[in-house]
């Protein structure tokens, strides 16, 4: 397995292969991923380029792990990116979380170097798109970076902040609660009443992406 360096953030965007704590499934889990025919990798194609997101999403995935086509990160980037942009009438109930996961896909391949250079910094902004629309995988990958200083100097408050993020939208994420345990354990009172502070925040901002 490619290991990033830092260890702990390597551990979480090996690519996007690895099944996620939240338990969606992740880009490239060959144990998850959707299996397609030809025929029916030809029908997501023609209903993508109609401006179906769920089908854009999907048609990732399949140049992701170069399932019945060659495969290509960059073409696999390009429609996901397209799906969480989509505005698509042909999306589930769940449109908000497949874009959310689009966009977490997108910061892991850039965490991983996999179809770009390796830059976590710029993987901590699509992860933060991603967090921001409620995506907890997201939310814990963003606090493992403050946690640790990988791709930004080391923030405890940002990091319980997005930790708790985590929490609230996959209240089953054991290794978020962890995480959250430890951070506190090295939190003043008022660095803790800070992040607390900012998690209000962080909520009212995902609420406005979602449109709630």
């Amino acid at each position: 397995m490619k290991v990033l360096v830092p260890v702990v953030i390597g551990l979480l965007v090996v690519g996007c292969g690895k099944k996620q704590h939240s338990g969606k499934t992740q880009a490239g889990d060959n144990a998850n991923k959707p299996k397609f025919t030809i025929e029916e990798i030809d029908e997501l194609k023609k209903k993508s380029e109609a401006g179906d997101g769920e089908a854009m999403h999907d048609l990732g995935q399949v140049y992701y792990d170069g399932e019945g086509v060659t495969q290509d990160y960059k073409e696999a980037a390009r429609w996901w990116l397209l799906s969480s942009d989509a505005n698509s009438t042909k999306w589930s109930n769940h449109s908000q979380y497949k874009k959310a996961w689009c966009l977490y896909y997108l910061g892991n391949m850039h965490a991983g170097g996999r179809g770009f250079p390796k830059d976590l910094g710029e993987a901590m902004n699509w992860w933060q798109k991603s967090a921001e629309r409620g995506d907890p995988d997201a939310a814990f990958s963003l606090g493992e970076a403050y946690f640790n200083g990988e791709g930004t100097s080391i923030d405890l408050i940002k990091a319980c902040a997005w930790y708790e993020v985590a929490l609230l939208y996959s209240n089953k994420f054991k290794k978020a609660k962890e995480k959250l345990a430890l951070t506190k354990a090295k939190m003043t009172p008022k660095q803790i009443s800070e992040a607390w502070k900012l998690n209000y925040q962080l909520q009212k901002k995902i609420q406005q992406t979602r449109g709630w």
